[in-house]
């Protein structure tokens, strides 16, 4: 039985949330990639695709049927390019983006600062302290359709320093 968490403001411990190991991303994802027959004949919602591809850029980025887009990078960002880029990819690509959620490493914040947001709504505020040996790596993960992943490349590039 599922244990009852109160929170206020959805302020829970993130490790709670996603140590409970009920959909790991990337244990889906290599699943998919593994069952060759879903990869080539199913898709959301039962609709055919064709075929998947992988691509690396020196971060690991993943492309699956431009439906899912994967970032991660290890250098800070600058908070105020960071909030341009995402609210203008919001403003023009927003019935595109089905689902965001992130992790961002922003420069001067000791805290990490997560976000999610589905189409035009997004939420995002500091969370804990990074550890002290906790690499300080920034993820973010896009779903949705007609993504262009230089697209999103070009913009994230923009917001490193």
């Amino acid at each position: 039985m599922a244990q009852l968490k109160w929170t206020e403001f959805g302020k829970v411990n993130l490790d709670y949330v996603l140590g409970i190991g009920g959909f790991d991303l990337e244990r889906y994802i290599d699943l998919l990639a593994a069952n060759k027959y879903f990869l080539e004949h199913m898709g959301a919602n039962g609709r055919a695709f064709s075929g998947s591809s992988y691509t690396s850029m020196g971060y690991d980025t993943w492309m699956l049927n431009n439906g899912y887009h994967r970032i991660r990078q290890s250098s800070e960002v600058a908070q105020l390019p960071a909030n341009i880029w995402l609210g203008m990819l919001l403003l023009e690509r927003s019935k595109d983006i089905y689902r965001m959620k992130g992790l961002l490493s922003v420069q001067g914040m000791n805290e990490r600062f997560v976000f999610q947001g589905v189409h035009d709504i997004f939420q995002g505020s500091p969370d804990r302290l990074w550890g002290p040996n906790e690499p300080r790596t920034n993820k973010i993960v896009f779903i949705g359709k007609n993504m262009d992943a230089q697209e999103l490349e070009k913009g994230f590039k923009g917001c490193l320093l």
